[in-house]
């Protein structure tokens, strides 16, 4: 891409040395491995995905009943911060090892066969970026050549930086781009255009229409009575801002954005948004006002779902329709919801934390639930359906 040319500093990644490969299998999870915490996933699909637990990466495609390894060889030291898949044969992961004064080094791993084999280069990056590792990244792919990668530079919390880098050979170079505005999610959706949100009040939302050389603020207009409560302090008054809290693109063209906006000390309005052009306009399409905090969210298609979890009771909410199931009797019950992926109406991923770690599914909308991994004892088979409370 000629936009791509135009950049004077390119980041290499060694071609030759410092490349590892891994042996070209999949090999079946272990029953008993013992667990670590599980830190993150994601539902490919409704019979595949991926979940990161301590250093291991697990991957399945039969929705959870069986789990294969994955991980990349890692070296001594080696550690996974950030994983990505882009369709179920292609996926990134960010390593880092200790460095010199807390100079990590930064290592770039690559499949193309789902995780069967991989390839691990170091990243060249700037001292700027060095010196100030967040330790947090954020990876997009628009096919299996053309990426980008946002890290989290460690600023003080008033703060929110990042510097962006973007591929166009599958991660075996990069290239540096001007540093984006704040750090936080980014999606792109094609070689030009691309959105990120967050910031440090989680209060800002931009686009890129090249790429990722420059960024423009977007702004979703609050409905008419939707007020972000405000409270004096000394010198004037401060505003809560809403909080732009989920977005999704499902092609170029069509997307919804969730934001949480703070009425009063204790209720939040919930405003779903939808886009028919590509972001450049959007309309209400859902508003729940006098809400007592809102769940994590999962956006798909046309709508969302809530997700909580209470006292071993796990809670669906998509507008009025509400469902609920228990955990198995042996899940503590001191668990919450902090991350929720569906591809549908009645089939999702939860990420359970707490007292524990475990990824609990449901396959019909949350009127059962079972439990796929937990981070205590060893790796168990999934359980059975429960029943609905």
């Amino acid at each position: 891409m000629a936009f791509f040319a135009s950049r004077k500093l390119i980041l290499w990644t060694a071609l030759c040395c410092g490349l590892v490969k891994a042996t070209p299998q999949k090999t079946p999870l272990d029953p008993s491995t013992p667990n670590q915490q599980i830190r993150d996933m994601h539902l490919m699909s409704e019979s595949e995905g991926w979940v990161l637990a301590g250093q291991h990466l697990l991957w399945t495609d039969t929705a959870g009943q069986n789990w294969s390894e994955i991980t990349p060889p890692l070296a001594r030291g080696q550690q996974i911060d950030t994983v990505y898949f882009f369709d179920a044969e292609h996926g990134w992961a960010v390593l880092h090892s200790g460095g010199v004064a807390d100079f990590p080094t930064l290592l770039i791993a690559s499949t193309s066969d789902g995780g069967r084999s991989w390839s691990i280069r170091p990243f060249s990056a700037s001292n700027f970026l060095l010196q100030g590792y967040g330790y947090s990244n954020r990876l997009s792919f628009v096919d299996a050549q053309h990426g980008w990668l946002l890290t989290l530079l460690a600023t003080s919390s008033a703060w929110s930086r990042g510097q962006l880098f973007a591929t166009e050979d599958g991660g075996k170079t990069w290239l540096a781009l001007p540093d984006p505005p704040i750090f936080g999610n980014i999606q792109f959706l094609s070689h030009s255009t691309g959105w990120l949100m967050g910031g440090v009040h989680g209060d800002e939302l931009y686009r890129t229409p090249d790429g990722g050389h420059t960024w423009v603020r977007k702004t979703a207009e609050l409905p008419d009575g939707v007020i972000p409560y405000s409270v004096p302090e000394a010198g004037g008054t401060y505003v809560h801002r809403p909080f732009y809290d989920r977005l999704l693109f499902r092609s170029a063209e069509k997307g919804l954005l969730a934001v949480r906006v703070p009425v009063t000390p204790d209720t939040t309005s919930l405003v779903i948004y939808s886009t028919e052009d590509g972001g450049a306009s959007w309309q209400v399409k859902s508003l729940e006002t006098d809400l007592r905090g809102v769940g994590p969210l999962a956006l798909f298609d046309s709508t969302f779902i809530e997700a909580t979890c209470s006292k071993g009771i796990v809670s669906l909410r998509s507008g009025s329709v509400k469902t609920s199931a228990a955990l198995p009797a042996e899940m503590p019950t001191k668990l919450q919801v902090s991350k929720a992926e569906f591809v549908d109406g009645q089939r999702g991923w939860l990420l359970l934390t707490g007292a524990e770690t475990a990824i609990a599914s449901t396959q019909d909308g949350g009127k059962t639930v079972n439990v796929l991994l937990r981070s205590t004892g060893t790796w168990a088979p999934p359980r059975p359906d429960s029943s609905p409370s």
